[in-house]
């Protein structure tokens, strides 16, 4: 029952940061929107350091399900089979929420990734077509099929 508890206590704290994670990806869309070079800088250190914090929580839920599945004598299980084991309907309850909380945030995550994607592609882009139109743009750079192109830039046509 510990080894439950303790794959419990994990969980519970992914999903915390997961939630931390999502929200700190919501702010970031904000200061992305606005151009606010610093305030995007200091939450990529904070989604850093919460993806190192994943990290190890990533590790310790693979250990414990590791040895959840040595004592039951199986290469592998999933979170579906370990809360089958179960047989205290308390425990079994706790994880099925969590199950759907982590289900939840996992959605929102994605959501918010996306919506970040767009947003650093589309200003790439802005800001690419500003240097094409100033006739600044990298000596080599790709085109939008792959194939390189070159665009001589007005400091090379200055000397």
């Amino acid at each position: 029952m510990d080894r439950f508890r303790n794959l419990l206590d994990i969980l519970k704290s992914q999903c915390e940061l997961y939630s931390e994670l999502a929200s700190v990806m919501a702010i970031e869309k904000e200061t992305v929107a606005r151009w606010n070079v610093d305030d995007t800088l200091e939450l990529t250190k904070r989604k850093d350091t919460l993806v190192y914090k994943e990290k190890l929580l990533e590790e310790a839920r693979r250990t414990i399900i590791k040895k959840i599945s040595m004592d039951e004598g199986r290469d592998d299980m999933s979170l579906t089979d370990i809360i089958a084991l179960m047989d205290e309907d308390g425990l079994k309850r706790e994880f099925n929420q969590v199950r759907t909380d982590l289900k939840n945030v996992m959605h929102r995550l994605n959501d918010e990734n996306l919506a970040l994607k767009i947003l650093y592609r589309t200003n790439i882009g802005l800001v690419n077509d500003f240097f094409d139109r100033l006739g600044i743009t990298a000596g080599s750079t790709y085109g939008t099929h792959g194939k390189s192109r070159g665009v001589n830039s007005l400091l090379d046509k200055r000397g």
